[in-house]
């Protein structure tokens, strides 16, 4: 979705979750802080009076309160105060309203730049471990896939249209798509219109693919303890 005013992004995104419920979605996500323009086009101090905590966030209360109305879950990227630091954060409401938990990501983008973690695979890996089967991603640029793909179904979703913010504009680039657990493209969408994508994944013929995986199958935790540190020592 393209952004505007606060009041309009807010029920724009409530509308295209309800079409995206009308036409079957459990899982519902949206685009990165799309509560505001994306004010992260360029580092700057006076931004962060738009942070919340996760307490107070008025978008979280709505979306919490729209979660159980038409039994979704909802996936919320929100621009978090906590304590003395700010997080790009995603909190996860559930189909009955109640939030499972709050991602919290590493950093606030700057300007336009290459987001490294978002092609790194070590975060896939890690939630599959954690018998996740399904990846989404708040993208704003591009996504390229690992060399190495984690075996899950992954939907990334992608703002449009031109926004500025002081002073530098960007074009988002749009294409939100879902993939198959292989990397197969299921849906995409095009570059520059609003929309809603849905699917429907075969979870049961996933677990069969991520039983013979290799990556999970033959790890062996107890080495890596040295990675944890600088010197190598475990």
């Amino acid at each position: 979705m393209a952004c505007a005013a606060p009041e309009a992004n807010i029920k724009k995104a409530e509308t295209l979750v309800r079409i995206a419920h009308q036409r079957g979605a459990q899982i519902v996500l949206l685009q990165e802080l799309f509560q505001h323009t994306y004010f992260p086009i360029e580092l700057s101090s006076q931004n962060f009076h738009l942070a919340d905590t996760l307490e107070s966030s008025g978008i979280l209360r709505g979306m919490q309160a729209l979660a159980k109305e038409l039994s979704v879950v909802l996936p919320i990227s929100f621009f978090e105060r906590y304590k003395n630091s700010y997080y790009n954060s995603v909190a996860v409401i559930d189909a009955d309203g109640s939030i499972l938990g709050v991602v919290r990501k590493a950093h606030i983008s700057g300007t336009v730049k290459s987001i490294l973690e978002i092609i790194h695979p070590y975060e896939g890996h890690v939630v599959d471990v954690h018998s996740v089967d399904r990846l989404g991603y708040n993208d704003k640029y591009y996504f390229t896939p690992s060399d190495d793909p984690v075996p899950v179904f992954h939907t990334v979703s992608r703002h449009v249209g031109t926004e500025e913010s002081d002073g530098v504009q960007v074009t988002f680039c749009g294409s939100s798509f879902i993939t198959g657990n292989t990397g197969e493209l299921l849906k995409i969408a095009d570059r520059d219109s609003e929309g809603v994508l849905v699917d429907t994944l075969p979870l049961g013929k996933f677990h069969i693919r991520r039983a013979s995986w290799g990556l999970l199958r033959d790890r062996r935790p107890h080495l890596y303890k040295g990675l944890l540190t600088r010197d190598g020592s475990a």
